[in-house]
């Protein structure tokens, strides 16, 4: 097992930058419609993190791991920004169709196997498991 570690400045700009490194990392265990999900959910709970937990903040940083596990991909965000509300990760509900926000934590929900969120005196953590194409039969 092999794990990629890396930290990004809180931007969107650096968002795009790193999402082709981590979309090739996933495609070490994901292909086809399981990679497209895998980069649509990275890159809206990365967005997220720049939007929410660190509007406003400079010079502000989002911790990357990405773990290759035998049937699946690991990934943990952190960051020091502010906590998510209590209910946000049981509670997403769809946005209206021509909503300019709203959607990315449905898209994460959805595309995610698995999701676990953490928050305290040490920051945020962002658990997210995508199960690989053999997990999933394909």
């Amino acid at each position: 097992m092999s794990t990629l570690r890396l930290t990004i400045a809180a931007t969107f700009g650096d968002v795009d930058a790193a999402a082709p490194t981590l979309v090739a990392e996933a495609a070490k265990r994901l292909s086809g419609e399981r990679l497209a999900c895998f980069e649509i959910a990275i890159v809206e709970a990365l967005n997220n993190i720049v939007q929410h937990a660190y509007r406003d903040v400079p010079d502000a940083s989002i911790g990357i791991s990405i773990e290759q596990l035998p049937t699946a991909l690991r990934v943990l965000l952190t960051d020091r920004g502010a906590a998510a509300p209590g209910e946000t990760f049981s509670s997403a509900s769809d946005a209206a169709p021509r909503a300019e926000s709203g959607r990315g934590l449905s898209l994460i929900l959805g595309c995610a196997d698995e999701l676990a969120y953490r928050s305290g005196p040490g920051g945020n953590e962002l658990d997210l498991t995508f199960r690989s194409d053999a997990a999933h039969g394909r």
